[in-house]
């Protein structure tokens, strides 16, 4: 086996050797890469060179939105620069946002004022009818959505209980057994009986407290509906108004603080930091810049740039459908680009597409190259040059 091994270097090398003699420098090339790939895999046999053509592509891009009104201030950054994270990308001037959101968080503040204030001039009878319809909207939801806390720890306990019955069920089949080859007392089978017997009571005195709990709730639910209809009564026209208002006022103080919610967060994004746009990770590589200095941003603006992570390029390879079967995952390949053919760069068969497409007028099938060394050189968008090796 090493003998054979040496004979197959000592060819190569022989190879090798002769090159200078062949008068076509780009057979050279492509010979030379094929020696190197067929000598770093030497029990490799009949090794064998694809050319094709193929594309840069990325896999993971980003687009940077703004969904507030902005305008941009400063741009720093050109279409295809290579950025890192925490680059500044554009300054922006959103001045006029921000006194949105104050606006929003003093409006706030004044109905809420003005709630306190309608609560505490409140007589009585309208204290009471506000207390007794939170307690019943509280003891309301725990019927219609059965998360009653006095219930739900009966019904956790209940799964627990009906484990015990099965296994006190069980010793007390098998002590019968036993009993009846003489090989268990009576005094012991009445134990386990007793046992089974305390375990199914528990269940029915469990599920009998369950029942109880909710027959006790809905009379509670009809005993605070009709307090809360003769606390009502009492109340004059006046205090009914101010009783509306108050609701009213709640409705609305909660709707304002979801839509302050909501204008906050578009602040909240990665790539913004104070007034500025910055770039989210490392490694992004800018395009379609849709935006200049003094550009008007509105909510409904889309993207104002987009980013490409430059880790995740790869290149696709367009396999002629007669060359299908020789293609496999784990082939080895080189890739060369036409702006720079004296700088290789190689990687491995990462997946073969199970579909035929037409592209140029061919029918293909596109393989995708995991790049392992050389993708700094990559760019987006090239076409490239590439050579598989298979078996």
């Amino acid at each position: 086996m090493k003998l054979m091994k040496v004979v197959k270097i000592l060819s190569l090398t022989c190879i090798i050797i002769l090159l200078p003699a062949c008068g076509k420098s780009g057979s050279k090339a492509s010979l030379s890469t094929e020696v190197q790939v067929a000598a770093s895999n030497p029990a490799t046999t009949n090794i064998q060179s694809l050319d094709v053509y193929g594309d840069v592509k990325v896999n993971k891009s980003e687009e940077i939105i703004i969904d507030f009104p902005a305008k941009v201030k400063d741009i720093y950054i050109e279409d295809g620069a290579l950025v890192q994270k925490g680059d500044k990308l554009l300054t922006l001037d959103f001045e006029d946002y921000k006194l949105q959101i104050k606006t929003k968080e003093n409006e706030i503040l004044m109905d809420e004022i003005q709630l306190k204030g309608l609560e505490a001039n409140s007589n009585p009878q309208m204290l009471e009818a506000n207390r007794i319809k939170e307690e019943l909207n509280i003891k309301q939801g725990y019927v219609s959505t059965g998360e009653d806390p006095d219930i739900k720890p009966l019904q956790n306990s209940l799964a627990l209980i009906e484990q015990s019955i099965l296994m006190a069920k069980n010793q007390y089949v098998a002590n019968k057994q036993l009993f009846e080859t003489d090989l268990l007392s009576q005094e012991e089978l009445s134990q386990s009986e007793q046992n089974f017997k305390n375990k199914e009571k528990e269940k029915a005195d469990t599920l009998t407290a369950i029942e109880k709990i909710k027959t006790n709730r809905n009379l509670e639910i009809s005993t605070l509906s009709a307090q809360l209809k003769g606390t009502q009564v009492q109340s004059n026209n006046t205090d009914q108004q101010k009783i509306s208002s108050i609701e009213v006022l709640k409705v609305k103080i909660d709707t304002s603080k979801l839509v302050l919610t909501s204008m906050r967060n578009k602040l909240n994004k990665p790539y913004i930091k104070g007034n500025d746009l910055i770039a989210p990770a490392d490694n992004l590589i800018l395009y379609d810049i849709n935006c200049m200095k003094g550009t008007e941003i509105s909510s409904a603006y889309g993207s104002l740039l987009k980013a490409m992570y430059q880790d995740t390029l790869y290149v696709t390879a367009d396999i002629p459908e007669e060359s299908l079967t020789s293609v496999n995952v784990g082939d080895l390949a080189t890739i060369t680009l036409a702006d720079n053919a004296a700088k290789e760069i190689t990687g491995k068969v990462s997946s073969v597409s199970t579909r035929a497409i037409e592209k140029d007028g061919d029918t293909i099938i596109e393989a995708i190259i995991a790049i392992e060394k050389g993708k700094e050189l990559l760019k987006p968008g090239l076409t490239a040059d590439i050579k598989l090796f298979t078996n």
